[in-house]
C-alpha cells in the first residue's frame, strides 16, 4: 500500500504542467511538408456539400431494415467525396515524391525504428504462440459469433447482428474474411486469429501516443509495457470483441492530439476517421465520442481562460476560426461514418441499446445511487487491476491475477 501510495503521488506530480508542456511540444512531421486542400475553390466545395447530402441521405434510406448493401454505394460514395472535398494532399510541384520520401527516410531514428520492430515482434509472440491451443475452450459469447460469421459466410450483409444482445459488425466480417481467403476453418481459432491481428496492430500507435506526450523513449516503453500486457494479451488471445477499442481509440487520440497541436485539417479527418470506423467494432467504443467532446472542451475552456488573463497560449489558439472549423468537420465525418448503426438506431434502438442496458441495468432499471456505486466499485477495481487483484470473468482472463504481474 505504501509503493502504491507513492507512485500515485509520483504520477501526479509529473502532470502538473504537463497539458502545457505537451502542448509546446514538437508533434510528428508529415512526411510532406506542403499541402494544399485538393478542391480550393469555395463553389466547388458548396457543390460537394449538396451532393454528400443527397448520396448520405440515399444511403440512410437503402439501410433500412438493416441491410449494408441497401445503401452501400451512396455511403461510400459520400465519404470518397467529402475526403476530396476538405482534406489536403502533398504539394508534388513544390516536392517531389521519391526525393520527400528519400529525405524522411533520412530523419528516422534507426536505431529506435530498430527497437520498434523488435517490441513488435515480441508482442507477435506472446499473441501468437501456442494459440491453437490457449485459450483451449470456447464460451457461448464464441458459438453465437460463428452463428453470425456462417451468416455472413451465406450471404447476409447486416449493418449490426442482434444475436446475443447486439453486436457491431467488425469483427464478424473480419472472420469470415479470414475463413474466405485464408487456410484457416470455421472454429474458435479463426475468431482468436483476427483479435490477436488487431492487437497487433495496436503496438505502433500506443508508441505514438506515448512518444507525442512525452518523448521517445516514452513511447518505446508504453509499446513495450503494452507488448507484454497480460491484460492486453489475454484479451487479444480470446477472440472476443474487447482489443477493438484501444486498436481504434489509440489512434483517434493521437490524431486528436496531433490536431490540438498544429491544427491540420488531415490529422482531424483522420481522428475522425478512426472513431468513426472504430464505432463500427465495440460498444466500449461508444463513450469515445464523449471523450472528444469533453478534450475539446477542454481545450477551448484552458485557452478561452489563458485568453481572458491575457496569458500567452502554449499552442495554436482554438477559438480561432480555422480550428472550429476542422473541428466541426471533423464531427460530421464522423457522423457520416457512422451513418449505417444510425439507421439501426432509427428502425430498432431497443435492440441497438440493448446490449449496454444489460451491462449497466440488469433486468431491472437502477436507482441513482446504484449506478453511483456501481460506478465507484468500478473505479476501484480499475485502480487496483494493475497489481494488487484482476479481473474475476474467467472468460476474459486468469481470475483475479493482475494485469502487471511478472
Amino acid at each position: 500500500a505504501v509503493c502504491y501510495g507513492v507512485s500515485l503521488i509520483l504520477f501526479l506530480a509529473t502532470l502538473i504542467g504537463w497539458p502545457a508542456a505537451a502542448l509546446k511540444a514538437p508533434s510528428d512531421s508529415p512526411i510532406f511538408s506542403t499541402s494544399r486542400p485538393i478542391i480550393n475553390k469555395t463553389e466547388l466545395r458548396l457543390i460537394a456539400i449538396v451532393v454528400v447530402a443527397i448520396l448520405s441521405a440515399m444511403a440512410f434510406f437503402g439501410f433500412a431494415n438493416n441491410r449494408l448493401l441497401g445503401g452501400i454505394r451512396p455511403w461510400l460514395a459520400a465519404i470518397l467525396l467529402f475526403v476530396v472535398a476538405f482534406a489536403e494532399a502533398p504539394d508534388l510541384k513544390q516536392e517531389g515524391i521519391g526525393k520527400t520520401l528519400r529525405s524522411w527516410w533520412q530523419k528516422v531514428n534507426k536505431r529506435v525504428l530498430a527497437a520498434l520492430v523488435l517490441i513488435s515482434v515480441i508482442s507477435v509472440f506472446f499473441r501468437v504462440y501456442r494459440l491453437p491451443e490457449v485459450p483451449a475452450e470456447m464460451t457461448s459469447d464464441h458459438a453465437e459469433k460463428l452463428l453470425d460469421v456462417q451468416d455472413i459466410l451465406d450471404g447476409q450483409r447486416p449493418i449490426f447482428l442482434p444475436r446475443n444482445t447486439g453486436r457491431e459488425a467488425m469483427q464478424f466480417y473480419l472472420t469470415a474474411a479470414l475463413v474466405r481467403f485464408t487456410p484457416l476453418q470455421m472454429n474458435h481459432l479463426a475468431l482468436k486469429v483476427g483479435t490477436a491481428i488487431v492487437g497487433i496492430v495496436t503496438i505502433p500507435f500506443a508508441y505514438l501516443i506515448g512518444r507525442q506526450f512525452f518523448g521517445t523513449l516514452a513511447g518505446l516503453i508504453t509499446a513495450f509495457l503494452m507488448s507484454v500486457s497480460h491484460w492486453h494479451i489475454a484479451v487479444t488471445r480470446v477472440g472476443l470483441r474487447f482489443p477493438f477499442t484501444a486498436a481504434f481509440a489509440t489512434p483517434a487520440l493521437y490524431f486528436l492530439f496531433r490536431a490540438f497541436k498544429n491544427n491540420r485539417r488531415n490529422d482531424w479527418l483522420v481522428a475522425s476517421l478512426f472513431l468513426g470506423v472504430g464505432l463500427h467494432t465495440y460498444t466500449a467504443m461508444r463513450i469515445v465520442p464523449l471523450l472528444f467532446v469533453v478534450l475539446i472542451s477542454l481545450r477551448l475552456g484552458m485557452d478561452g481562460w489563458q485568453i481572458l488573463r491575457n496569458k500567452r497560449l502554449p499552442g495554436i489558439n482554438s477559438w480561432r476560426q480555422e480550428f472550429l472549423a476542422n473541428a466541426i468537420l471533423g464531427g460530421i465525418f464522423t457522423i457520416l461514418l457512422f451513418l449505417p448503426l444510425m439507421r439501426v438506431i432509427v428502425d430498432d434502438p431497443e435492440a441497438f441499446w440493448l446490449r449496454m442496458a444489460s451491462r449497466t441495468q440488469g433486468s431491472e432499471t437502477p436507482a441513482l445511487g446504484e449506478l453511483i456505486l456501481m460506478l465507484i466499485n468500478n473505479v476501484e477495481d480499475a485502480l487496483l487491476m494493475f497489481n494488487i487483484k484482476g479481473d474475476d470473468v474467467v472468460v476474459n482472463t486468469i481470475p483475479g491475477s493482475p494485469v502487471l504481474g511478472t
